[in-house]
């Protein structure tokens, strides 16, 4: 997947599908998303489906009409990924990957020693099936 440029809104969205972890109403969306209407909502969930992120995960019947239910098309690691590929791809300079994870685990400190586990415990198996 290229990197998908989100709006603040259209990442508010996403942050409240992941979240959420199963599928949701636009209407519930709404009533998570700071200062929107539902018609803004539905925009925003189209954008997102237009650039393949978000998907129609089903129908229910809400009174006498259905109502879609929206996921993401995409997890969280998937769309980090894809960001920060796109970014060592197009950089000028090789960006060192001591600094990036550096500047990465201090911008995270209230989880530094769970990323930094995470990071060992990863290479530690990425070493052994490689």
């Amino acid at each position: 997947m290229n990197r998908v440029i989100l709006t603040e809104k259209e990442y508010e969205v996403m942050e409240i599908l992941w979240k959420n972890k199963k599928p949701m109403l636009a209407s519930e969306v709404t009533k998570s998303v700071s200062t929107a209407s539902g018609n803004s909502t539905h925009h925003l969930i189209n954008r997102l489906m237009e650039k393949g992120v978000v998907k129609v995960a089903g129908n229910v019947k809400i009174v006498k009409a259905q109502s879609r239910l929206y996921s993401p098309s995409i997890s969280v690691a998937e769309f980090a990924a894809s960001q920060s590929a796109e970014l060592f791809k197009s950089t000028v300079e090789d960006i060192d990957i001591k600094e990036f994870l550096t500047c990465f685990i201090k911008k995270n400190k209230n989880k530094s020693e769970d990323l930094l586990n995470n990071i060992k415990r990863f290479v530690e198996e990425y070493s052994k099936e490689n």
